[in-house]
């Protein structure tokens, strides 16, 4: 199963995984959370899994959401993880097509210059 991994502080890379929950939550470094994603990513069937205790163990900001005005909405905390969905919701391979759009639209054309604790974090327009 392709997915695309972002760790704190790292650029984002492909990794194949066996595809079990074992092997998700070892790549979010706990329990697994589906984070609430924009329209575009819902329509290419793409799911962002981020670890559902990461604010309350500490860890680091990776990401800052933002709304389409360019306003914070909020920010997702340790290891991202994105992956396909299949028709009944049940997380599958991405696809090149979905690789390409997360790297085109996301990683390739991050808003610059949002800072939180005096770190420029990579952003993500939503």
């Amino acid at each position: 199963m392709l997915v695309l991994v972002k760790e704190v502080g790292k650029g984002v890379y492909k990794q194949q995984i066996d595809g079990s929950l074992e092997s998700l939550q070892n790549l979010v470094q706990g329990g697994i959370e589906l984070v609430p994603r924009g329209e575009k990513l819902r329509n290419m069937n793409i799911a962002i899994l981020c670890n559902e205790e990461g604010r309350l163990i500490g860890l680091d900001e990776n990401l800052i959401i933002l709304g389409r005005d360019g306003r914070e909405l909020t920010s997702i905390v340790g290891n991202i993880v994105y992956v396909g969905l299949d028709a009944q919701g049940d997380f599958i391979g991405l696809t090149e097509e979905q690789v390409a759009l997360i790297n085109n639209e996301i990683f390739d054309n991050p808003v610059k210059g949002v800072r939180i604790d005096g770190l420029v974090l990579d952003s993500l327009m939503l």
